[in-house]
């Protein structure tokens, strides 16, 4: 089995406003999977975001989500 990955974020656009929290679908782990990911985080520090903070969970393919 193959190894998957995903990336998760969560932010807060303004002080004191709702938060939200967005993730991807598991991935199979491979260097153009890590390059997607590289850019969404990215994307995620240019946010004009008050909060954030991303992170990407791995896991052994068929394994259920943790």
């Amino acid at each position: 089995m193959s190894n998957e990955v995903r990336f998760c974020l969560e932010y807060r656009l303004a002080a004191g406003g709702p938060a939200h929290a967005v993730q991807t679908a598991w991935m199979v782990d491979s260097p153009t999977t890590r390059a997607q990911i590289d850019e969404m985080i990215a994307n995620a520090r240019a946010m004009n975001a008050v909060e954030s903070k991303w992170w990407v969970e791995e896991r052994q393919g068929g394994d259920p989500p943790r």
